[in-house]
């Protein structure tokens, strides 16, 4: 039975990367990615740290904002989002391509280490003194959001004033088989797509805004509750539920960019 059910949620892994999250911003999305930001009010765009980064800046501000999206879209198919982002605060954006997001290697292939060292080299040449600095993630990006934590956090948590998380998930196996998920994280799956072990055992009190869709059909939203709860209750934490949207179009939600706002003013 076990055997079974293993292959069946590796068929559904399977789905999951190559179709179902590709397509969970539905049409609007593609069709947007094919103009250039400045179709969004976005200033002209600079590519930094060997391409992986997409740079908006706003000059003079002190506020930094690093964005890593969700899987299977890239930082130009953000361009909507990241433009009305832009517009509403006094920041510069940095949306971060972490590697390969198209690829099954991902999920499956990328070694913990790889991915680690990537993320702590990517920041330490991004952070800078007496600034604001938040890291931002959407679905599985919300891993990268928070990747740096348990791995890094004595040399960046004092410089991060707070992280944002858009519809994020507990364990990447959890949302394909509830039943099997632990033995399916430890057999599929890269181990940093465990958002939940992570929290549990980092102990910074940084701030932290959940975004969560009520009707999210991919992400369960009681994986943010359990997030929240498993974040240091030291920490300021704010937890904004918004109400019909779906997985991937929280982004358009009226309550989405005021709450960031409120956020970004409030730490």
């Amino acid at each position: 039975m076990f055997v079974y059910g293993l292959a069946a949620s590796m068929l559904f892994a399977w789905v999951f990367q190559n179709h179902i999250i590709y397509n969970c911003g539905g049409p609007r999305l593609f069709e947007r990615r094919r103009l250039p930001p400045s179709a969004y009010n976005l200033p002209t765009p600079q590519t930094l740290h060997n391409g992986t980064i997409t740079a908006f800046e706003r000059s003079g501000s002190d506020t930094f904002i690093y964005y890593y999206h969700g899987n299977g879209r890239r930082a130009h198919d953000d361009y909507w989002f990241l433009g009305q982002l832009y517009a509403v605060c006094n920041c510069s954006i940095y949306a971060i391509e972490y590697p390969q997001c198209l690829e099954p290697a991902t999920l499956f292939g990328h070694s913990a280490q790889s991915l680690i060292a990537w993320q702590a080299q990517l920041l330490s040449a991004m952070l800078q003194p007496r600034k604001k600095h938040y890291l931002m993630g959407a679905s599985l990006g919300t891993a990268f959001a928070i990747l740096p934590y348990p791995y890094t956090w004595v040399d960046i948590s004092s410089k991060i004033s707070g992280v944002i998380l858009e519809n994020p998930l507990t364990r990447i196996a959890a949302v394909i088989s509830p039943r099997y998920e632990a033995y399916i994280q430890k057999i599929l799956f890269n181990p940093l797509w465990n958002n939940l072990d992570i929290m549990m055992y980092f102990r910074t009190i940084t701030p932290v805004l959940f975004l969560t869709s009520e009707r999210d059909e991919i992400v369960p939203p009681s994986m943010s509750t359990t997030l929240y709860n498993a974040w240091n209750d030291a920490a300021k934490k704010t937890h904004v539920v918004l109400s019909g949207s779906l997985h991937g179009h929280a982004s358009s939600h009226p309550d989405y960019l005021p709450a960031v706002v409120r956020f970004l003013e409030s730490t």
